[in-house]
C-alpha cells in the first residue's frame, strides 16, 4: 500500500505539473490568438471597404479610372496601380483564411490538451486518495489489534496467580534516549518505543514547524486522534507510520508520521508540540532542520 501511495503521489505531481504548464501555455497564447483575431478583423474591414466601393460605383470605378487616362503612359501607370490593388486584396483574403485556420487549430489543440490532462489529474488524485484511505484503515485496524493483544496479555497476567511485588511501570509518555546505527548523539523517543534504529538512506532538509491541539477531539489525516504530547509529525507524502529522525541545532528526536502537511512555502515537516519542545523548535517557531527516514532494529 505504501508503494502504491508513493507511485500515486509521483504520478499526481507529474500530471499536475503538466497541467499547470499547459494552462500557462494557454494563457501565453491568448495574446497570439488576440493578434490573429485582430489581423482577421483588419483584413475583413479592408475587404468590406473594397466591396462597398465596387457596390457604390456599380463596378465601373476601375474602368473609368483607366479610360480617363490622358496618355498611354498614364494608362499604363493606372493599370499597374489597379493590378497592385487586386494583388493586395488577394493577399488579404489569403491572410484572413490563414489566420482563421491557425486560430482554430491552436484553440482546439490547447483545449484538447487541457481536457486530457485535467482528466489525468482527477484520475491520479482519486488513486492517491484511495491509497491514503486504505493505509489509514489498516493503521486503525493495527491499532485495534494492538489494543486487543494488550487486553489479552493483561487478562493472562491477572490469572497467573499471586502477584509478586514489582516496580511500577514507567510512564509511557516519559522521554527515553535512542541511537541511530552506531552514531554518536542522542535521539529523543517516548518510553516504550524502540531504542535502536537504522538509517534508510532517505534524507531531506528544509523548514520545520510545529502545531498543537487546536480543537477538542482533533483527528489527523491517518484517522488517529491527535495528541500534542506524543512524538508525531505531519509530512506531505511519507506513508503513515514512517519514523523520521529530525535534527535541529544539534538536538534530535524520532517522530512518527500520522498527519499530512505542512503546506507553507519551503516547509517540509510539521512536528507535534512535544517533539518541537525537545529539540528547541517550539521557542523558535520555525527553523531549518535535517530529516532522515529511519527504521527500528
Amino acid at each position: 500500500m505504501q508503494s502504491e501511495l508513493g507511485s500515486a503521489m509521483s504520478r499526481y505531481d507529474s500530471a499536475a505539473d503538466a497541467l499547470a504548464k499547459t494552462r500557462a501555455e494557454i494563457a501565453a497564447n491568448r495574446a497570439l490568438l488576440a493578434d490573429l483575431r485582430a489581423s482577421m478583423d483588419a483584413g475583413q474591414r479592408r475587404l468590406s471597404a473594397e466591396v462597398n466601393f465596387l457596390y457604390r460605383t456599380d463596378g465601373n470605378g476601375f474602368a473609368e479610372a483607366l479610360l480617363s487616362s490622358p496618355s498611354i503612359e498614364d494608362f499604363a501607370s493606372r493599370l499597374l496601380a489597379l493590378s497592385r490593388i487586386a494583388n493586395r486584396d488577394a493577399a488579404i483574403i489569403a491572410g484572413v483564411r490563414r489566420d482563421r485556420a491557425a486560430a482554430t487549430r491552436l484553440g482546439q489543440t490547447l483545449a484538447a490538451r487541457e481536457s486530457a490532462q485535467s482528466a489525468l489529474v482527477a484520475e491520479v488524485s482519486s488513486r492517491r486518495d484511495k491509497a491514503q484511505s486504505a493505509i489509514a484503515r489498516q493503521q486503525l485496524y493495527a491499532d485495534s489489534l494492538s489494543a486487543k493483544v494488550s487486553a489479552v496479555l493483561q487478562a493472562q497476567s491477572g490469572n497467573a496467580g499471586p502477584k509478586s511485588p514489582t516496580k511500577p511501570p514507567a510512564n509511557r509518555m516519559s522521554v527515553a534516549w535512542a541511537r541511530v546505527d552506531k552514531r554518536a548523539g542522542k535521539y529523543a523517543v517516548l518510553a516504550g518505543q524502540p531504542k535502536k534504529y537504522a538509517p534508510s538512506g532517505i534524507t531531506f532538509t528544509g523548514l520545520a514547524t510545529w502545531y498543537g491541539n487546536v480543537r477538542p477531539n482533533m483527528r489527523t489525516a491517518s484517522g488517529r486522534a491527535f495528541n500534542e504530547n506524543e512524538l508525531t509529525c505531519a509530512h506531505k507524502t511519507l506513508p503513515f507510520g514512517t519514523r523520521v529522525a529530525v535534527t535541529f541545532r544539534g538536538r534530535s528526536v524520532i517522530v512518527v508520521v500520522t498527519d499530512r502537511g505542512p503546506y507553507g512555502r519551503g516547509r517540509v515537516i510539521d512536528l507535534s508540540k512535544r517533539a518541537a519542545s525537545l529539540i528547541g523548535l517550539r521557542s523558535a517557531g520555525v527553523g531549518k532542520a535535517r530529516c532522515e527516514v529511519v527504521r527500528a532494529n
